[in-house]
């Protein structure tokens, strides 16, 4: 008989009590047979010695052990949308947003604390989601911020706890995005007629989706008292349905934002303006992106500033800044001032896209 295994649940391995569900080692009775493990660490007691490339060396090495109650995952991943890093007063943190556990999208998700001298991962806290996409960590005012994006519930701004070390589940303001699947963080200053910064506004831009195309995406402003996040207001429905990701630049002091669109329509490109008294911007569409299906933006500054758009079913594009608009590939109508455009990257049915550093010691 093999391991037993229950969604969810710890049960009894071995034993008179094989396949009951049970909460410690104590309550399972009886004992099992084990046998060296396949990969040659510890013992496994489900495999067997019949049939074995060395069975008489098995024999010898098999065992009578108590029978146990197996263990869940420590890790609690279950059906992750990602995974993040974040570093937070000094300190090393992953995120994972679980979107579903086989059967439920009411998830948790988890922030584990990470030791990069040792390598070591933890557990630290659970955070309550539905359907959980990404964690966005962000700064205002001087304080650091959790945002946790829900496709199918509320996504939620928390205060980061310094002290603990966690996400305080207390201070919770939510922001009303139907079916959320990526945001970006940007700050911007409010200038008088002097051009003295009289306040500075944060934004969250918000992609949403959903299967029917019918959600929109989305901007909030977000205002925080002391280190509390306060209110999330939103300023600007954008006509972008089918969202997949979004990212926020700036050029030439020019603020941008960019969504990605899953589906045969074109990537967007918009300009943001400077806030108003109010906190309020203009959002104006500069630009149509030929992609089809895109799922993962990136922007890079490297001799020109690029964007990373990596699409599900074609290549990826690297798509040059060339001060007003992005390049790409050249072809036979290209002008010649755009002649130093972007690339096509031969990497089909991508799914993201990541940069990579080098690192002189």
């Amino acid at each position: 008989r093999g391991r037993s295994c229950r969604f969810n649940l710890r049960t009894c391995q071995g034993g008179d009590d094989h396949g009951v569900n049970c909460a410690s080692d104590a309550e399972c009775t009886g004992n099992l047979t084990a046998v060296p493990s396949v990969s040659g660490v510890g013992l496994d007691p489900v495999e067997t010695c019949a049939d074995g490339a060395d069975e008489p060396s098995c024999l010898a090495q098999q065992r009578l052990v108590p029978a146990f109650c197996n263990t869940l995952d420590p890790f609690r991943l279950l059906g992750a949308a990602t995974i993040s890093h974040v570093r937070l007063g000094g300190y090393d943190y992953l995120f994972a947003a679980n979107f579903w556990d086989g059967l439920r999208r009411e998830v948790d998700s988890v922030l584990y604390d990470f030791d990069a001298t040792t390598d070591l991962l933890a557990f630290r806290q659970a955070l309550p989601a539905v359907g959980a996409k990404v964690w966005k960590s962000f700064e205002m005012g001087g304080h650091d911020f959790i945002a946790v994006l829900s496709y199918l519930g509320a996504s939620t701004v928390y205060r980061w706890d310094s002290v603990g070390r966690m996400v305080d589940l207390g201070s919770a303001v939510v922001v009303n995005a139907s079916g959320a699947v990526d945001v970006e963080h940007w700050a911007m200053p409010y200038l008088d007629a002097n051009g003295t910064e009289i306040e500075t506004f944060h934004y969250l831009a918000v992609a949403s989706s959903n299967p029917d195309g019918t959600t929109l995406s989305s901007i909030y402003r977000i205002t925080a008292d002391d280190s509390y996040p306060r209110t999330a207001t939103l300023v600007h429905t954008l006509p972008v349905a089918r969202a997949r990701a979004v990212l926020h630049f700036i050029q030439g002091g020019a603020s941008y934002l960019v969504l990605a669109l899953n589906s045969t329509l074109p990537s967007l490109l918009f300009s943001v303006s400077a806030p108003d008294a109010s906190g309020f911007v203009e959002v104006s569409e500069v630009q149509s992106l030929q992609t089809e299906y895109a799922v993962a933006l990136d922007y890079v500054e490297s001799v020109a500033p690029y964007l990373l758009v990596t699409q599900k079913d074609g290549a990826t594009l690297l798509l040059r800044w060339d001060g007003h608009r992005f390049q790409g590939p050249t072809t036979t109508l290209t002008r010649p001032k755009d002649a130093a455009g972007g690339q096509d990257l031969l990497a089909s049915d991508g799914s993201s896209s990541a940069r990579l550093f080098r690192v002189n010691r």
